[in-house]
């Protein structure tokens, strides 16, 4: 959640850059479905959306939204 990747050092543009490229600051790659999820999708968004994302994310606290 947002606290934990503040508690790691993240920030917007981090976290923007790796919803980009799958690559986290510490050289790290996505596997999985989030692989696919920045192969075939956020790879092809412009900055802006990037960082609007990045910005949601951090901002929010999404621990209340459940997953199936």
């Amino acid at each position: 959640m947002p606290s934990d990747l503040k508690d790691a050092g993240r920030d917007v543009d981090s976290l923007a850059y790796a919803l980009r490229t799958g690559i986290t600051p510490e050289g790290d790659v996505f596997g999985g479905n989030m692989a696919e999820v920045v192969n075939y999708g956020t790879a092809f968004l412009s900055d802006a959306d990037l960082t609007a994302m990045a910005t949601y994310i951090m901002d929010n606290d999404l621990s209340e939204i459940e997953s199936d």
